[in-house]
Formats: structure tokens, sequence, C-alpha cells
């Protein structure tokens, strides 16, 4: 620490004997020029009338109001982009199930879309379902791990479902069963 301070001593009293030297010469070139120029632009604005400073004030307000009026008017046609076409419910349900091979929570929004599709199904034979964890119903009787995976994505939580926890085998999850077993089952019942 003393050695910085003798540096920056040193080099202040090096200073200080080159500005006692080069004194007029920083005067003429720097200080009375810096000073000439304040003292003529200070001059100058006490010359301008004060109405005139007004005027100018309103103009400049009056131009940044009629500028953003301008760009408002033209912002929706700087932002006119084409809207990505409308997904269909086919579409939806393959992106769900392309997703569903990354992790529970995607299995479970798959269970939960075909849960939907089952209640459809029983809606348009006749069948009224209000608790969407009882899709019973005539001639409903799908196999045990298709009843398990329906009611599985019938519930609301899916953090219900067990995860996998660090240094533990996971679980086997009712999401686990074929897709294609459960899409043939409802297709079974959407032809009868």
């Amino acid at each position: 620490m003393s050695k910085r301070l003798a540096i920056a001593g040193g080099l202040l009293i090096i200073l200080a004997l080159t500005s006692l030297c080069l004194q007029s010469f920083i005067l003429d070139v720097i200080i009375v020029p810096v000073i000439y120029t304040w003292y003529s632009i200070r001059l100058f604005l006490q010359s301008v009338p004060g109405a005139t400073y007004w005027t100018m004030l309103v103009a400049a307000a009056a131009l940044i109001f009629f500028i953003s009026i301008l760009l408002r008017m033209r912002l929706p046609d700087r932002r006119k982009r084409d809207d990505p076409p409308v997904r269909g419910q086919v579409e939806v349900t393959a992106g769900y199930i392309r997703s569903a091979r990354k992790g529970v929570f995607s299995k479970w929004l798959l269970a939960n879309r075909l849960v939907e599709l089952a209640r459809a199904i029983m809606k348009q034979r006749g069948v009224e379902v209000f608790n969407m964890n009882d899709l019973r119903g005539t001639d409903w009787d799908p196999p045990q791990n298709i009843r398990a995976y329906f009611e599985a994505g019938a519930n609301r939580y899916f953090m219900q479902v067990p995860r996998r926890r660090l240094f533990a085998r996971l679980r086997k999850t009712p999401f686990e069963v074929d897709i294609n077993e459960v899409i043939d089952y409802l297709e079974s019942k959407m032809k009868t």
C-alpha cells in the first residue's frame, strides 16, 4: 500500500512542477478559450427574448406529440405477421403422443386427452359421464391395465403418480401401457 502511495505522491509532485512551468501555456491554450466560449454562449442566450424559448419549447412538444401519434398509427402495419395455422384435435393428440416419451407429465397429458376422448365416445353412445374418474357404462369394460391408465389420466394431479427418486428405481406407473392398446380399445368402442 505504501508503494502505491509513494508512486501517486511522486506523480502528483511531477504534475505540480510541470504545471508551474507550463502555467502560461495552459492558461493561453486551454483556460482562456474555454472561458471565452462559455461567455459567448451565455451572451447569445441572454440576447434571445423569453418568448422565443417558449415558442421553441411548445414546438418541440408538438413535434414529439405528432411523431408519437404517427408511430402509433403505423404500429399495426409493422407488426403484421402471419398467424400460425390452427392445430386440429388430431394434430394436438399426435403431438401428445410424440412428447409422451419425455416424462411423467407428458404421459399424463396424453392419458388425460384420451380420457376426454373416451368420455366423448361414451356420450356419443348415449352414456352421460359426469365424473371423469367414473368411466362406466354398458358395454364399457376395459382390461385392468387400460382401466388403470384411464383412472390415472382422469386424476387431476399428475404429481400423485410415483416419480423417480435419487438412487431409487422408478416404480411402474399406470402410464406404462402400450398406447396402441388404449387406442385400439377406444376404436373398438367407436365401431359398436
